[in-house]
């Protein structure tokens, strides 16, 4: 037996206030103000997720996935802390069938994060690394046979033979301690060089990568470096953010000796640098110069 029409029109309309949003029921000025405030809320907050999956895109695409998936499909295992080891490669040497020269400081370990680590070990290429702090240049020594691994400080000049660098407690690179600051901190001191010394004892005249990181000196080093005298294909170099007009800098000065902006590679998990990448604008084909083995 039907009920009686009123009575199913009630249901309904019962039915249809229950699965009503609260916010579409609002019954003063005060409720609609709460529910308009909340709206507000919940849109800023996605907003929000959105902006951070957006900038940790990069992160994740360059580094986690380049370490985990392309290694596995390719047998390629890649070090950088981003991929940038995995951009180098495959826009600029990919198509090289024989090794190359890289120079490298500020590499740390050795292994962890370096951006030439790759090139040694799965290319077959030979090259130079400059690491100051005494554990992590004595970890690179026996992790690095293919590299002559130096001990020191480079510096665009040297006014003494030897610098006193400043090693963070916890996170953080070495730095030059300078008097009166970086307190608290352990120093070590270790002989000072620079960019030029380093490749005239090597004998090095075309390296095909340079991979540059010392925490804030790099413009330093690339003006006081004499780029005519060397074939240098490609530079890497990681550029503080903080520091305003400093990448225009280094890139009028790089455009006036002979190179041009390849990339901008805003893929480190740092929000205060960026990685530069710099080609030259002649390049020289990598099969016709060969250097002499270390």
């Amino acid at each position: 037996m039907l009920p009686p029409r009123h009575q199913i029109k009630g249901n309904v309309r019962t039915r249809c206030n229950l699965a009503r949003p609260r916010c579409l029921r609002v019954r003063s000025l005060k409720e609609a103000v709460v529910c308009i405030g909340l709206l507000v809320v919940a849109q800023l907050l996605v907003a929000l997720l959105v902006y951070t999956v957006y900038s940790a895109l990069p992160f994740i695409t360059q580094g986690w996935l380049h370490r985990n998936v392309v290694a596995r499909f390719t047998g390629l295992r890649y070090a950088s802390q981003n991929g940038q080891d995995l951009y180098l490669h495959d826009r600029f040497f990919r198509g090289c069938t024989q090794p190359g020269v890289f120079v490298e400081f500020g590499m740390s370990d050795g292994v962890t994060n370096s951006n030439t680590y790759f090139f040694e070990t799965q290319l077959a290429w030979r090259g130079l690394c400059v690491e100051p702090v005494l554990a992590d240049y004595q970890h690179a020594t026996v992790a690095r046979p293919g590299c002559h691994v130096v001990r020191a400080a480079v510096l665009p000049a040297c006014s003494a033979p030897s610098v006193d660098i400043s090693i963070p407690a916890s996170l953080g690179r070495a730095t030059i301690a300078h008097e009166g600051e970086h307190k608290g901190q352990n120093t070590e001191t270790v002989p000072c060089t620079t960019l030029q010394a380093l490749l005239e004892q090597t004998g090095f005249r075309h390296i095909q990568l340079v991979s540059i990181d010392t925490e804030g000196t790099e413009l330093d080093i690339m003006t006081a470096f004499p780029w005519h005298d060397f074939v240098i294909d490609v530079v890497q170099v990681e550029v503080i953010t903080t520091t305003p007009g400093l990448l225009d800098a280094m890139t009028r000065f790089m455009q006036g000796v002979g190179y041009d902006l390849d990339v901008v590679l805003d893929v480190t998990s740092s929000m205060f640098t960026v990685d530069v990448v710099f080609e030259r604008t002649k390049r020289v084909d990598l099969l016709a110069h060969r250097d002499a083995p270390l």
